[in-house]
């Protein structure tokens, strides 16, 4: 289930899913595992960019992933509701940030948070290419 796609520019307007945990999800010490984390906040961040953009611009622009930086604060379990949220952040030629922030259902807290510096590149040539208004309208900046 995902918010619609809009300016999602905080984490009162973030674009949000809602998750449960599978079995192959959890690791030998019995939570999610952290790479699990990182996929969910790649998933999100596609799935995002997918309900903003119309098929011109998904066909013509694709986004790479430059860096995640991850913080692990609590685990999350099998039988867990997990809420995932991204926004965006700074934007600045071809690089845009993405924050992500995954918590238990109902948690006043993460049990993990990511930022993750995104670069827009052309579809075919792989090549950067700067932020135009055709992607920031997509996302209703």
């Amino acid at each position: 289930m995902a918010r619609d796609p809009g300016p999602a520019l905080s984490f009162e307007t973030a674009f949000l899913t809602v998750r449960q945990p599978d079995a192959e999800n959890i690791d030998a010490n019995g939570h999610v595992n952290n790479v699990v984390y990182l996929e969910w906040a790649q998933e999100i961040a596609i799935a995002h960019w997918l309900a903003c953009a119309d098929s011109a611009l998904v066909e013509t622009c694709r986004f790479v992933v430059r860096q995640h930086l991850i913080d692990y604060r609590a685990p999350i379990f099998e039988t867990d509701t997990v809420e995932v949220r991204t926004w965006l952040g700074k934007l600045g030629g071809a690089r845009m940030n993405r924050h992500t922030d995954i918590r238990v259902a109902g948690a006043s807290a993460p049990s993990a948070s990511a930022v993750t510096q995104w670069c827009l590149v052309d579809a075919t040539g792989q090549r950067p290419k700067r932020i135009e208004a055709s992607i920031l309208n997509a996302f209703g900046l």
